[in-house]
C-alpha cells in the first residue's frame, strides 16, 4: 500500500443497496487508514439492513480519528449517499468534509495519462493493477439481497432445537423462491462483497499516487541545468532533481513511449497562443528528469510597443529610434505603425506557454511572425544566459500538465 495512506487521511468506499438514497441503504463501508504504524483496512458490514445505522455510525467514529476523507467520486456520490441516509434514519445531523476526491483532480489529466474512461478499474489497469474481483455495483446487489435472504434462514436454522422441528420455524419459503436464492452460502456471498470493496479501497492510495503530477507540475523540483541538446541548438533540455518517488512514478507512467528508448514519455501540449508543442519526459537517475523540448530555427520579429517613437527603413525591413532616424535621408525611412515597427532576429526559438509572455516578459524580449501573432516566442539563448527566466519558463510549461 502506497505511503500516500497515512494520518489524518481516511480512503473509503460505500456499497449500496441501488443508486437512489430514498429507496437503497448502505450495506458496506471499506475504510483504510493508517494507525500510526501500518495501514489499516476496516469494513463495515450489515448482515442485515436493519444493521446500517450501525455501519454509519462506526465509519463516521473513525473519521473523527482521521477527518481527512479521500474517495473517488465521493463527492457527487458517496459523501451526500451517507448524508441522506443520516438523514433517513433520524442521526444527529453532521457534515462530512469532502476531502480529496481522486476523480475530480485527475479528470483534467485524462489525456496526459492517456486515459479514455475515468472510471477505476480503467485507471487501474492502466496502472498495472490486477484485481481478484469480477464484479460490478450492480452485480452485487443480488449477492447481498441472496446473502440476506441466506443469513436470516440460517438463523432460523439455529435456532431450531431438534432435527424433527421445522427449520424454517413458523415462516414458509416457496420453492420457487428457494430456487432462486442458490446453492451460495452466507460466507461465500460474504466474500465476494467484502473482496469487491477491499479491492476498491486498497488500491485508492496507488491511483491518488497519480495525483503528485500536481506537485510536479506546482513547482516540485529543482531546476538543476539547462542546455542545448545536439550542436545546431534543435532542442533544450532542462535538468530537474529533487523529484519525490510519488512524482517520478506518476512520470513513468505519462503514456506514448518512444520507440527505442522506453525510458521517454511524449505528450502534447497547447500554450495560449494555440501552437501545439510536444513536451519529451525523461526519467533519468533516482529523483531526476529532463525535460527536452524542440527548437524552431527561423527569423522571427521582436516589436517596440511605441511604434510613434520610431522610423521604418523601407529597404532594410526593420525599425530604428526616431533619435537616429531623424538624421537619414526621409525618402529611405517613413514612420512606423504598429505592424511594422520590430527588428528581426534569427536563431533557435521555443513557444511562450502564458499569453503575451506573463512574468517571462518582464526578464527577456519575446518574439513574433505578425504583430497580429497571439503565438510569441523566447530565445532559446536568452534562457540559457538567464537561470530565473528559464525557471519562469519551465513553470509556464508545466503548469500545462495541471
Amino acid at each position: 500500500i502506497d505511503d500516500a495512506c497515512s494520518s489524518p487521511f481516511l480512503f473509503f468506499d460505500i456499497e449500496t443497496t441501488g443508486l437512489s438514497p430514498k429507496d437503497s441503504v448502505i450495506y458496506l463501508i471499506g475504510c483504510l487508514y493508517h494507525n500510526g504504524t501500518v495501514p489499516v483496512l476496516n469494513q463495515y458490514f450489515a448482515e442485515d439492513p436493519d444493521e446500517e445505522k450501525d455501519v454509519i455510525r462506526a465509519f463516521l467514529g473513525l473519521l473523527e480519528k482521521h477527518p481527512v476523507p479521500v474517495h473517488y467520486n465521493g463527492s457527487t456520490f458517496d459523501i451526500p449517499f451517507i448524508m441522506s441516509r443520516i438523514a433517513a434514519l433520524g442521526m444527529p445531523k453532521i457534515i462530512i468534509p469532502s476531502g480529496t476526491d481522486i476523480y475530480r483532480l485527475l479528470t483534467p489529466c485524462k489525456k496526459l495519462f492517456g486515459l479514455r474512461s475515468m472510471t477505476l478499474k480503467a485507471i487501474e489497469r492502466s496502472l498495472g493493477i490486477i484485481r481478484e474481483d469480477s464484479c460490478d455495483g450492480g452485480e452485487l446487489i443480488g449477492y447481498y439481497l441472496k446473502y440476506v435472504a441466506r443469513h436470516k434462514i440460517d438463523k432460523m436454522r439455529s435456532a431450531s432445537v431438534s432435527d424433527t422441528v421445522d427449520p424454517y420455524g413458523s415462516v414458509s419459503f416457496s420453492k420457487t423462491g428457494l430456487r432462486l436464492l442458490g446453492g451460495a452460502q452466507c460466507s461465500e456471498l460474504s466474500d465476494i462483497l467484502l473482496l469487491h470493496n477491499r479491492e476498491d479501497v486498497e488500491n485508492l492510495p496507488a491511483i491518488a499516487g497519480l495525483l503528485a503530477i500536481y506537485n510536479f507540475a506546482g513547482g516540485g523540483y529543482t531546476l538543476e541545468d539547462i542546455c542545448f541538446s545536439g550542436s545546431n541548438e534543435e532542442s533544450v533540455i532542462f535538468r530537474l532533481k529533487g523529484l519525490t518517488p510519488q512524482v517520478i512514478r506518476a512520470l513513468t507512467l505519462l503514456p506514448e513511449k518512444c520507440a527505442g528508448d522506453q525510458s521517454v514519455s511524449k505528450i502534447h501540449v497547447t500554450p495560449d497562443g494555440g501552437v501545439s508543442t510536444t513536451v519529451y519526459i525523461r526519467i533519468s537517475d533516482e529523483g531526476a528528469a529532463d525535460i527536452l523540448l524542440k527548437t524552431s530555427v527561423t527569423e522571427l520579429r521582436l516589436f517596440f510597443p511605441d511604434y510613434r517613437d520610431y522610423y521604418y527603413l523601407v529597404n532594410e525591413d526593420y525599425a530604428i529610434h526616431k533619435s537616429i532616424g531623424q538624421f537619414m535621408d526621409r525618402s529611405l525611412c517613413i514612420r512606423c505603425s504598429a505592424s511594422n515597427c520590430y527588428t528581426r532576429i534569427s536563431g533557435a526559438f521555443l513557444p511562450v506557454f502564458e499569453k503575451k509572455g506573463g512574468k517571462l516578459s518582464d526578464k527577456v524580449y519575446l518574439y513574433r511572425q505578425t504583430a497580429a501573432d497571439r503565438s510569441r516566442y523566447v530565445l532559446a539563448k536568452d534562457l540559457l544566459s538567464d537561470r530565473e527566466a528559464a525557471g519562469i519558463y519551465l513553470s509556464q510549461l508545466l503548469s500545462l500538465l495541471r
